[in-house]
């Protein structure tokens, strides 16, 4: 992790929305994977095997990335997650309670480094 400190309140607010999103999307979408595809127009789509999901994990890294944290090459697990399920291979198949799992790991180390950088201000 770097060695950077939130310096302005404006990257404050925006690191504690990507924290309360964090947390969103490792508790409030459901594990369980489904025998039929959810789509996004299904009532409950709150599951984590939808690329959806994937998709929001990608978006968080994306804007700590943009506000200029979490760099490539400072999370080895970050960056192998971007390569894994950025590719067109993971957008082709079916999700997998690995693949969940992973997503899960991401999301965890990223609530850390959130919080350690808020922690620091």
């Amino acid at each position: 992790m770097g060695e950077r400190e939130p310096n302005s309140e404006k990257v404050k607010a925006i690191l504690s929305e990507c924290l309360t999103r964090s947390y969103n999307f490792l508790d409030d979408f459901s594990n369980e994977i489904p025998d039929k595809v959810i789509n996004s127009t299904d009532e409950n789509r709150n599951y984590k095997v939808r690329k959806g999901w994937f998709n929001a994990i990608f978006g968080e890294i994306g804007l700590l990335q943009m506000i200029g944290y979490l760099e490539s090459g400072e999370s080895e697990l970050v960056d192998c997650f971007l390569e894994d399920y950025g590719s067109k291979e993971f957008s082709a198949r079916l999700t997998t309670e690995n693949d969940i799992q992973r997503g899960d790991q991401v999301l965890k180390f990223l609530i850390c480094y959130i919080e350690n950088l808020l922690k620091n201000k």
